[in-house]
């Protein structure tokens, strides 16, 4: 049985998923598209003719996205606020993460279709640069996160999903 201490920053979770509801959301996931292509090509430092070519797989990919996997992220946000409401037991927790689970499943199930073909593209030199740039993440992600102080790491997490609620709801 899953203890509630895991879950202490769901609450924090389900609250900025009922934001997610706001204009500066939606403004992002109607640029999602755009977000991600970005994101995807500077991680390769991809080249124009790259670029052009991908950009209609991603254009492909949000808009299955929208049809198919957003409306079970809008189901999962009305479940987590009705949860809420009615008070959350460790039950309803374990619920509400295995269908976060699931849905994050179904995402990446999506979506490695387009990354293998994006992958199977690029360069010896782009994989160099990819993997300095998982290098460099990486070596970040154990700084901010990974501190061997177990109550220094749980503070500094509790900063951070303060920090992003405060960022989404001013």
């Amino acid at each position: 049985m899953r203890g509630w201490i895991r879950y202490r920053w769901l609450p924090m979770l389900l609250i900025t998923l009922y934001l997610a509801a706001c204009s500066r959301a939606e403004l992002v996931y109607e640029n999602a598209d755009w977000l991600i292509y970005r994101w995807a090509a500077g991680l390769v430092d991809a080249t124009s003719d790259q670029r052009d070519a991908w950009r209609e797989r991603f254009d492909v990919l949000l808009d299955e996205h929208r049809q198919r996997l957003l409306p079970e992220v809008v189901a999962l946000i009305g479940v987590a606020e009705d949860e809420v409401e009615r008070g959350l037991t460790e039950q309803s927790l374990d619920c509400l993460f295995d269908r976060t689970d699931a849905l994050y499943r179904d995402h990446a199930a999506l979506a490695i279709p387009l990354a293998v073909g994006i992958l199977s593209e690029i360069t010896p030199v782009q994989i160099d640069h990819l993997a300095e740039e998982f290098e460099e993440r990486n070596n970040n992600y154990v700084e901010d996160y990974l501190d061997e102080d177990l109550e220094a790491r749980a503070e500094a997490r509790s900063e951070r999903y303060l920090e992003r609620v405060e960022r989404w709801t001013g």
